[in-house]
């Protein structure tokens, strides 16, 4: 029998989506600014302090991964799954 090898566990979301922007104090600004990505006007501020919408900042975040899979597998440096049962 094959020993199959350990496999990482994915940490749990926050139940507001992907990034937890729950502390009042670091993801609020006092005046609405333009959002960096979509140009609309937020209060909202992201890990770095730059005005961000949280649906965009993580809309940006998500293209961000698929580019770098596709970079990898461009290059083969992602190990190819195999079912071996």
């Amino acid at each position: 029998m094959k020993r199959r090898s350990k496999r990482w566990a994915l940490p749990d979301l926050p139940p507001s989506g992907v990034l937890d922007w729950s502390d009042s104090k670091r993801h609020w600004g006092p005046k609405r600014r333009p959002c960096r990505y979509c140009k609309g006007p937020t209060n909202l501020r992201d890990e770095e302090g730059r005005p961000s919408h949280k649906v965009c900042a993580e809309t940006r975040r998500a293209q961000q991964q698929a580019h770098a899979v596709q970079v990898y597998a461009e290059r083969a440096q992602l190990p190819v799954q195999r079912t071996d049962d």
